[in-house]
Parts: structure tokens; C-alpha cells; sequence
């Protein structure tokens, strides 16, 4: 995986948009993992994901 921190364009349309908030909400509250045991099965900290978490559902709620 690469971890440069570089953006890349991606287009989504709102549905699959919203299938992966509701996939990053998931694992962010609905699933019960350690920090530790998050950070070993998914790469980064669990603030990191919660983060984008937040930032898509902001824009889902502005292109309503």
C-alpha cells in the first residue's frame, strides 16, 4: 500500500458515496476493536478514519 500522502482524483456518485460512509461508520463505532488491534488490522489510527468519516458525511450533507 502505498502511504505517500499525495490526493488523487476519484469520482463516486452519491450512492457509492454513502456505502462508504456506511462502511467507515461501521468500523469506526459498530465494530469493537482495541486502538491497538484497529491500527494492526487497518494501517492507520482510528482518528484518522473517524476524520474521514466526518469529511464525507459533510459533503453528503451539502449536496443535499
Amino acid at each position: 500500500m502505498n502511504k505517500k500522502n499525495t490526493e488523487i482524483p476519484l469520482k463516486l456518485n452519491s450512492i457509492e458515496l454513502v456505502m462508504i460512509q456506511n462502511a467507515l461508520n461501521e468500523v469506526c463505532n459498530g465494530i469493537s476493536f482495541s486502538d491497538e488491534e484497529f491500527h494492526a488490522r487497518l494501517g492507520y489510527d482510528r482518528l484518522h478514519y473517524l476524520k474521514l468519516l466526518e469529511r464525507i458525511a459533510n459533503h453528503n450533507q451539502s449536496e443535499d
